[in-house]
C-alpha cells in the first residue's frame, strides 16, 4: 500500500486467475493489511494471471507492457496503474 501510494480509506482487491487462483482483499488504514472481507466495494483492483503476479511481486517483470492486456485495471484507473507497477517487494 505505501509503495503504491494508495491513500488511507481505500479498499483494494487483487484477483488472480489460472493455476493459483486466489483473491486478496486489502484495506488501507494507517497501514495496508489483508482482510477476510472488505468493508465495502473495492475502490481499486487488479485482475491478472497468477504466474504474472508472482513475477511482478518478485521484481522479475515490469508491469507496464502488461497493463490493459494481461492486467485488468479496476476502479480508480490512476491508482490501479500505480498499484500494478509497484507490486515488487522483498522480505
Amino acid at each position: 500500500g505505501r509503495r503504491a501510494g494508495i491513500p488511507e480509506g481505500h479498499r483494494v482487491r487483487i484477483e488472480l486467475t489460472g493455476p493459483a487462483a486466489r483473491t486478496y482483499d486489502v484495506e488501507v488504514a494507517d497501514r495496508a493489511r489483508l482482510v477476510d472481507a472488505l468493508g465495502g466495494e473495492p475502490t481499486v483492483g487488479l485482475r491478472m494471471p497468477s504466474p504474472l503476479f508472482l513475477r511482478l511481486t518478485a521484481g522479475r517483470r515490469d508491469a507496464t507492457p502488461h497493463l490493459d492486456r494481461d492486467i485488468e485495471l479496476q476502479g480508480d484507473p490512476e491508482l490501479a496503474r500505480r498499484l500494478a507497477t509497484h507490486l515488487a517487494f522483498t522480505i
